[in-house]
């Protein structure tokens, strides 16, 4: 979801497709923990959604 489109700072709320993410870590041999809460806390994980963030903004500035 965009808040503020075509503002000057426009905002975006990120829910996690938590069974991908899932799927991520066992690929990338990462412990799941119990809860997606303590999920989205990892480091990795968080560095990986920035990632997709990082490209969908970097593709709609060129």
């Amino acid at each position: 979801m965009v808040i503020g489109e075509h503002q000057r700072f426009a905002a975006a709320l990120i829910v996690p497709g938590f069974a991908f993410v899932k799927e991520w870590c066992e690929r990338k041999q990462i412990p799941i923990p119990a809860t997606n809460e303590e999920l989205i806390k990892i480091e990795r994980v968080k560095n990986r959604i920035m990632k997709e963030v990082n490209a969908v903004n970097l593709d709609r500035f060129l």
